[in-house]
């Protein structure tokens, strides 16, 4: 658990830091895209030689639970198509609420997504974590990005930016840690969920590194 709550802890200071980079570096999104596909790289590889490996050991529906989470995870991409991580320049502030609303939502999952690995074993918690940290970097310069177009106050836009994608991180993981007793007998299915959720992240941000204008579900 201390290994967790260090991974955790790391992430809202990695999301903080894209925050900073956000609001004071204008090169911020040139690093951006190569931090997601640096991020992308890890979590393929950690797609390959782990969680697929370890759901064909589970068996049983574990395959399919993790086709589920795959799918699960191109239909939400394919409702949400504004992407946090776009260029935002002109957007109005209806479009940029929208778009900030959906990365809190995107990041308390990230939450979540580091409690299930965790959960399921620790070396799967280290290898979802080898990816999601960097990932948090892009994340934050985003939310920076986003809370700027409402012409608040610096300190407003800083605390809104930090709120929407390093604080919400720890709440998912926190909410997902106290439902897990009541969740202890689909634990299997959800840990198989969370591979196929994983390896398509990973696999949708190398796309996007690479292809800018395209994506999986676009």
């Amino acid at each position: 658990m201390t290994d967790e709550i260090t991974i955790i802890l790391m992430s809202t200071a990695a999301a903080t830091l894209g925050v900073i980079a956000g609001r004071l570096w204008a090169g911020a999104s040139r690093w951006s895209a190569g931090a997601e596909m640096l991020a992308g790289v890890v979590l393929i590889a950690a797609a390959l030689f782990h969680f697929a490996p370890e759901v064909l050991h589970m068996g049983g529906a574990a395959p399919y639970m993790a086709l589920v989470g795959a799918s699960v995870a191109l239909i939400v991409d394919a409702v949400l198509a504004r992407d946090p991580h776009d260029d935002h320049a002109g957007l109005d502030r209806g479009r940029a609420g929208a778009a900030l609303g959906v990365l809190a939502v995107h990041s308390t999952l990230d939450g979540a997504l580091y409690a299930l690995s965790f959960g399921h074993d620790h070396s799967s918690g280290l290898f979802a974590a080898a990816g999601l940290l960097l990932h948090e970097l892009p994340e934050g310069a985003a939310a920076a990005f986003l809370a700027a177009q409402f012409g608040w106050r610096p300190a407003r836009v800083w605390s809104v930016a930090i709120l929407a994608s390093a604080l919400t991180t720890p709440a998912g993981w926190y909410a997902a840690r106290a439902m897990e007793p009541s969740v202890a007998s689909i634990a299997e299915g959800l840990f198989a969920m969370t591979a196929g959720i994983l390896s398509y992240i990973g696999l949708r941000l190398v796309v996007r590194a690479l292809w800018p204008k395209r994506g999986l579900a676009k």
